[in-house]
């Protein structure tokens, strides 16, 4: 299934929330699918009280800071860069993961646990070499991600779940197939151009400031877009992320009012960009679930606050193919094209799970 924990009904999206339990059964599952030797997975009695520790752990606030963590299953410290053990180990307790919660850091550093005679125990801090085990991430309260083989595989937020699979849609695709420059450049393996590839890597950072944000995107031989203003031109620096540099400097242009504008050949074109007010071309649109196979016509009353209506906008007054990528600032990634068939919004990607 591509999205578990979600119905529709009578054509409108209603949620079914799950528990903790419930996502773990349904995770240990899915990860039977695609386990490897030399990275174990845990029993599945294990794997349920290692989320439902890690889910409550996330709950936990430590000195007023959000709790953010890496709870890694390893058993030994194969193929790791650094271990730091715990003697005597620690029972595995969310009180226990919340405080040793800050040694870890982005993805690259874990709470390692392990079957320790009757019990499930804390043992080690680690970080990992290129084998990447089965990891549960914390990203918020009550948000927890499954990563195994170096690849986010489930996600669980607000009681919702998410499996990736094959159904997920891929935006680097969706933006490939979009414009005609980089149709003409797709990998022909993958279905997808670099430098689409890096414009969506570009937006996943532009989630880390937390402040949402918007990346407008123009064919390279449109002079100027229908209906914006720039309020930061630039000169020197233009093409920076042309050749893959400062992707980060570039992600934290969006954290800046309004919008980013670059072009296919990933020029620059100016940062707090308006889109300016005025009547649409059109109020309705397709609207498709990055998870399902879910499309619905929708309109642009649906969205609350102005930055997703400016994006879709956006690109309904483009006078050819034109795509905005939309960062909310609860972090979810929303993608609006326009085509030669027309305007389509595909969102939200939840926490940018599956954005790739």
């Amino acid at each position: 299934m591509g999205m578990a924990g979600r119905i529709v009904a009578q054509g409108v999206r209603a949620e079914r929330l799950s528990s903790p339990q419930q996502f773990a059964e349904a995770v240990a599952a899915h990860l039977d699918t695609c386990a490897r030797a030399g990275l174990p997975l845990p029993a599945r009695a294990d794997f349920i009280a290692l989320v439902e520790a890690t889910f409550y752990a996330s709950l936990h606030e430590e000195e007023a800071r959000r709790l953010e963590a890496n709870v890694a299953w390893q058993p030994v410290a194969h193929d790791c860069t650094s271990v730091v053990t715990i003697a005597p180990m620690l029972p595995l307790t969310p009180r226990t993961l919340a405080k040793l919660a800050p040694a870890t850091h982005r993805e690259a550093s874990s709470i390692a646990v392990r079957r320790q005679g009757n019990e499930l125990v804390v043992w080690a801090l680690l970080e990992h070499g290129r084998a990447q085990p089965c990891t549960l991430r914390v990203l918020g309260p009550g948000i927890l991600r499954v990563d195994y083989d170096g690849s986010a595989r489930a996600l669980y937020a607000r009681g919702e779940m998410f499996l990736l699979n094959a159904s997920v849609k891929s935006p680097a695709q969706l933006l490939t197939r979009t414009f005609a420059q980089w149709r003409a450049a797709a990998d022909a393996s993958t279905g997808i151009a670099e430098r689409a590839a890096i414009v969506t890597r570009l937006a996943a950072r532009a989630l880390d400031h937390g402040h949402g944000g918007m990346i407008l995107i123009v064919p390279a031989e449109v002079a100027t877009p229908v209906g914006v203003r720039v309020h930061y031109e630039i000169g020197d620096g233009a093409l920076l992320l042309a050749s893959r540099h400062a992707i980060d400097l570039v992600a934290r242009l969006t954290a800046i009012d309004n919008a980013l504008l670059i072009d296919t050949d990933l020029r620059l074109r100016g940062f707090g960009v308006q889109v300016l007010e005025g009547a649409a071309p059109q109020m309705q649109f397709e609207h498709a679930d990055p998870y399902s196979d879910e499309v619905h016509v929708d309109d642009l009353s649906t969205f609350k606050g102005t930055r997703h209506p400016a994006g879709v906008v956006f690109c309904m007054r483009q006078e050819c193919e034109a795509a905005a990528i939309i960062a909310s600032q609860d972090a979810r990634l929303s993608l609006a094209m326009k085509n030669a068939h027309g305007v389509e919004v595909i969102g939200s990607y939840e926490r940018a799970f599956g954005w790739s």
